[in-house]
């Protein structure tokens, strides 16, 4: 009987080991599955903010064409008088064309308007 007893200790005993294991264990997947879930909030957050930057991007990209619009360049204070032209788009890239003048002519306009005359060598956006 005396052996019976030692051997029921030593199983409880045994026992209480499995189930202090086992329970840590559950505490730390417990953890890990809060921190995990923490994780994935904040990447879902992250690819919430992403698309919506992404939409306000194309928002305004798309607000800022200029097909189709004429426009007077305001450079009456260096020239005395206004200069029109009219903006023409090919694909995102968008240029000022004032009057058929000569190279000389643009250029004199451009400087007097304080602006940059760009000359155009690539042969695809000469043709669009």
């Amino acid at each position: 009987l005396l052996i019976l007893v030692f051997q029921y200790s030593g199983y409880t005993h045994e026992l209480q080991k499995t189930l202090n294991n086992l329970t840590q264990q559950y505490h730390t997947l417990q953890s890990n599955n809060s921190l995990m879930k923490e994780m994935l909030r904040n990447k879902s957050r992250e690819l919430d903010d992403f698309k919506r930057q992404k939409k306000l991007d194309s928002s305004n990209r798309e607000q800022n064409r200029c097909c189709g619009e004429s426009k007077v360049l305001d450079c009456i204070q260096l020239t005395g008088k206004y200069v029109e032209g009219y903006w023409f788009c090919s694909g995102i890239k968008c240029y000022f064309i004032m009057d058929n003048k000569h190279w000389s002519g643009c250029k004199q306009t451009c400087q007097d308007c304080s602006l940059s005359l760009l000359k155009i060598d690539d042969d695809d956006e000469l043709v669009s």
